[in-house]
């Protein structure tokens, strides 16, 4: 209630800086905080995802998919004395808030009774709905419940390792509204679902199964757009139905692509399924035809009414891929309207009402309005109005000199930057201008996510610069609500940079020069997190390196020169070291953090796979002015409970708390002082 008491803006900052428990937390308290809360838009919270087995729920939130919220049964071995009383609508269950140690931790535990744990998962559920849900969307993903599958929430996935009775799914579906997409892994089912089961109109569905009469229905009774089976067998004379079903034009209406993926040997007999089902060859140029510059498709099949679906079948796998035009306008190469060229269809686009170009936008994928943005200024203004709100961050990976660019939930591949050099067939590339610079392009059938589908082709010389265009132009047309992340895998000359990133991870499995690495974060932006893995590093950073101001820095090397300088100089927030040998360098970390201004923002040091000689424990203990926590000053603060045994004081009074063992090393900066602690005085932020 103090916070309400603060100015507006100087609340909104505050909640800015609050975790996502916390908001929890004080929504419960009044209609007011939750109005406020309301108000505040985290703008790294995108998807907020809900874990749940047996007897367990997880709320999980942010990048690092921290979570947020536990819900355990009430008889969960824990001290009961840390437990407090919660309401949440007309039930009161108990509550414990821990100190959080590694994001996958329990922070906020809520501890419910016999039956509840549905009921109680679903109010949280509709809580955070209420607090996040303009801005942030939900995925349930449900593992190992067989009794009942909690129906408060759409499931995106769920997994079955036992054998699932199969009224439990049908009462899944009749209780939850259509589905739009579901990826579902069953290992065993006991019993069948109706014909009319709701699962079967699933929109898009992905199945992993191993129970062959499953498998066996869904390909007789799916009525969706898109299916996927994987782990599959012995369905040579299901697939040859499910294609007879399609071409009736009876059922499948609506149908768009199937992928089958079998498990060995695989099909028995492909010929007499291409026989069966009435496979027709495809010539190189009935391959090209259409949207599609090049596919992996071999053959087609025809629908009664003349429409074309491409196919592709081995002894692993079929994928059958429907099209927009007809058998005859195929053969005689006549081009549908979704076959022009870019230009044409991108100023009939602008023929229409604006409301009507917007919708367009919002269903067309990233690469093609990324190819319609470079066709005049007028286009791009239309998709920079369009938010797409799944594409919460754009992912550039890297290897050598090849880039992926991928974006949404999936993270598809969206562009692929190869060198001219790269063995393809060139006759299908076309030429492409970006900012005076003439490449080559070609646009592929995807079939999974990370497949490429949009490839420009450029000399190895100007790589990185088409890379960099390429990269201007996704932030000119996305950069106002996502953000942008490299993966550098690999490279030991010059390193990519792009000046949007706030978000780097290198991994380098051979040495390194250091001023190859001096160079990146010179010319990029400060960074909000920072994650390398080295083998070796040749030479040592300047002491004033920007990487040392990178917010968060994850650091994964046993090179000892290298973590000592990064304790010596670091000037971040949070700082985190795994599989290196410390002693000495945590002693001058503490007194440095002790005395020096330069730390004044610091929160968190971590090591994992630390080494320190057992020995040597007390040592750094004694040096550097540990203070044992009395079970009453463990608590004291935000968290119910936590693992810390002890405390260090800076020069100012403010507290750290330590955890410390042979193979672990945590420090955690608090908000209060010695004296505050030890008088047991509130503080406030």
């Amino acid at each position: 209630m103090k916070v309400l008491r603060l100015p507006y803006l100087a609340q909104k900052e505050v909640l800015k800086e609050m975790e996502y428990e916390e908001l929890f937390l004080i929504s419960l308290v009044s209609k007011r905080s939750m109005r406020m809360i309301q108000s505040v838009k985290r703008k790294e919270l995108t998807k907020i995802d809900i874990l749940t087995s047996e007897k367990l729920y997880n709320f999980c939130a942010g990048s690092d998919k921290r979570t947020i919220v536990t819900l355990h049964h009430e008889s969960r071995p824990t001290d009961i004395t840390l437990r407090k009383e919660i309401s949440l609508g007309n039930l009161v269950c108990s509550m414990e808030y821990k100190e959080q140690l590694l994001p996958h931790h329990p922070s906020l535990v809520i501890y419910y009774r016999l039956l509840e744990m549905d009921t109680i998962a679903a109010m949280v559920y509709n809580q955070l709905d209420v607090l996040f849900g303009s801005y942030a969307t939900f995925s349930l993903n449900v593992q190992s419940r067989f009794d009942v599958i909690p129906t408060f929430l759409k499931s995106s996935r769920m997994s079955f390792w036992g054998s699932l009775n199969a009224n439990v799914l049908e009462d899944y579906f009749m209780n939850v509204q259509e589905q739009e997409y579901l990826h579902i892994t069953i290992r065993g089912l006991i019993g069948d679902l109706s014909s009319n089961s709701r699962l079967y109109s699933i929109t898009g569905l992905v199945m992993e199964t191993w129970h062959a009469s499953l498998a066996t229905a869904v390909l007789s009774n799916f009525k969706g757009r898109r299916l996927i089976l994987k782990n599959v067998s012995g369905i040579d004379n299901e697939i040859c139905q499910f294609i007879a079903r399609w071409k009736s034009c009876l059922e499948l209406e609506n149908f768009e692509y199937l992928s089958v993926f079998m498990d060995p040997p695989g099909f028995a007999n492909i010929d007499e399924i291409k026989r069966i089902a009435g496979f027709k060859d495809l010539t190189p140029e009935a391959k090209a035809f259409g949207q599609i510059v090049r596919s992996i498709h071999s053959s087609y099949v025809v629908r009664d009414d003349g429409i074309v679906a491409k196919t592709h079948i081995n002894r692993r796998g079929i994928s059958m891929n429907v099209r927009q035009f007809t058998e005859e306008q195929m053969l005689k190469g006549a081009e549908v309207v979704k076959g022009q060229s870019s230009f044409k269809t991108a100023m009939k686009l602008l023929r229409f009402p604006y409301l009507a170009q917007k919708e367009i936008f919002k269903q067309m994928m990233y690469e093609e309005l990324f190819l319609m943005s470079l066709i005049s200024k007028r286009l791009m203004r239309t998709i920079q109005s369009v938010k797409r709100k799944e594409m919460a961050s754009i992912e550039i990976l890297t290897l050598g000199h090849i880039y992926n660019f991928c974006a949404g939930v999936n993270k598809r591949t969206f562009v692929t930057l190869e060198q001219e050099s790269c063995p393809s067939d060139k006759a299908l590339r076309k030429t492409i201008l970006l900012r005076g610079f003439a490449c080559s392009m070609e646009y592929k059938q995807q079939l999974l996510p990370r497949d490429p589908s949009l490839v420009i082709y450029s000399r190895f010389p100007i790589t990185d610069l088409i890379s960099t265009i390429v990269c201007y132009q996704l932030n000119a047309l996305f950069g106002n609500y996502v953000t942008f992340e490299i993966s550098i895998n690999d490279r030991y000359n010059v390193l990519p940079t792009f000046l949007n990133v706030t978000r780097s991870t290198m991994v380098f499995s051979e040495a390194i020069n250091a001023h190859v690495l001096e160079d990146y974060f010179m010319n990029v932006q400060e960074q909000e997190h920072s994650d390398i893995t080295f083998n070796e590093l040749v030479g040592n950073l300047s002491p004033i390196s920007r990487l040392y101001s990178s917010k968060v820095l994850r650091i994964k090397s046993n090179y000892r020169l290298l973590v000592n300088n990064v304790l010596s100089n670091f000037k971040g927030k949070e700082l985190y070291i795994n599989g290196s040998p410390i002693d000495d360098e945590i002693c001058q970390f503490i007194e440095r953090w002790k005395s020096s201004q330069e730390l004044k923002d610091f929160e968190l040091l971590q090591f994992i796979n630390a080494w320190i000689d057992f020995e040597k424990v007390n040592e750094i203990k004694q040096r550097s002015g540990f203070k044992d926590l009395t079970p009453e000053l463990k608590a004291f603060g935000q968290g119910g409970r936590s693992n810390y045994t002890s405390y260090i004081v800076r020069d100012d009074g403010i507290v750290a708390k330590i955890h410390i063992n042979n193979h672990m090393f945590l420090l955690h900066v608090q908000s209060f002082t010695e004296e505050q602690m030890l008088k047991e005085t509130e503080v406030t932020n």
